[in-house]
């Protein structure tokens, strides 16, 4: 086992919220720590809370050991996540990737942030134009960042993580790819393992799922980011994430049996021996 993978089972990591000796997770509301009376310096290597808060810590670690990361940090919104990631890896005369389809909010951001620093944006919408993309831009040699979301909001398009970072590393190998994997969640895929160098998250959807929480996160290797805000119920992500699949499931096979009764009563009026409809049409089965 890697240093990077959860030393126990992923719904046991998730029941104890990262551990810290506590069945439920503390929440520690100090803003600063205590100092050596003599030299000043700080006794357990805690300063201020702004950068070292044991309530963003144990999340960190537990998103970080679920995406199979070197380090997670979490922000004050999913847009907070991304726009970290923007600030930090992007210089005037870079080119910036974006899917044509995506989560608006952060197409939007990406693209006022871009042109406010001269970064160009270029979008794909599949793999085939993504590699045309890439090797046209291959010997300026300017691309920075690709981004990926899979499943898109709110298309639900899926794209090939791998397949993407193959692309990259081909044509533009100094290049990375961030993606944003706030449906996925890594209990059904970990970026990182694929091929990204960044997976962000906007915490407020399923990484919380109780609607109470507005947060966002970044995990990576190795994780080159300045620190933020919390996160704290992912405690009950296997079930919510248990549920949502089973419920899908449920509601696909619900719309395949509608289908098929429409199917067999639009065939079983049409060989019935009835009179043409006035306008003369036939009647055609529609699958």
């Amino acid at each position: 086992m890697s240093d990077t993978e959860p030393a126990v089972a992923t719904a046991t990591l998730l029941a104890q919220g990262g551990g810290g000796g506590a069945i439920v997770p503390s929440i520690n509301p100090a803003t600063t720590y205590a100092r050596d009376r003599d030299t000043y310096a700080p006794i357990d290597g805690r300063i201020y809370s702004r950068d070292h808060c044991p309530n963003y810590e144990l999340p960190e670690q537990t998103l970080a050991a679920l995406e199979g990361a070197q380090g997670c940090l979490l922000f004050s919104s999913g847009i907070a996540a991304a726009d970290a990631l923007l600030r930090a890896l992007l210089r005037p005369g870079d080119c910036l990737v974006l899917p044509r389809l995506g989560y608006f909010a952060i197409r939007k951001h990406a693209a006022a942030h871009a042109a406010h620093i001269d970064v160009e944006v270029e979008e794909y919408a599949d793999l085939a134009e993504l590699e045309a993309l890439l090797r046209k831009r291959a010997a300026a040699g300017r691309v920075r960042l690709v981004w990926v979301e899979t499943p898109s909001n709110p298309t639900w398009e899926v794209v090939d993580i791998s397949a993407v970072a193959t692309l990259v590393g081909k044509h533009c190998p100094a290049a990375e790819v961030a993606v944003d994997a706030t449906a996925l969640t890594p209990l059904l895929c970990q970026p990182l393992k694929h091929g990204a160098h960044y997976v962000m998250h906007s915490a407020t959807k399923y990484l919380n799922g109780h609607s109470d929480v507005v947060a966002g996160a970044v995990c990576a290797l190795p994780l080159p980011l300045p620190l933020t805000l919390t996160l704290t119920r992912t405690l009950t992500l296997t079930l919510t994430l248990t549920l949502t699949l089973a419920l899908a499931l449920a509601l696909a096979l619900a719309l395949a049996r509608a289908r098929a009764r429409i199917l067999s009563l639009t065939l079983t009026r049409c060989a019935a021996p009835t009179a043409l409809p006035p306008d003369g049409q036939q009647c055609v089965a529609h699958a």
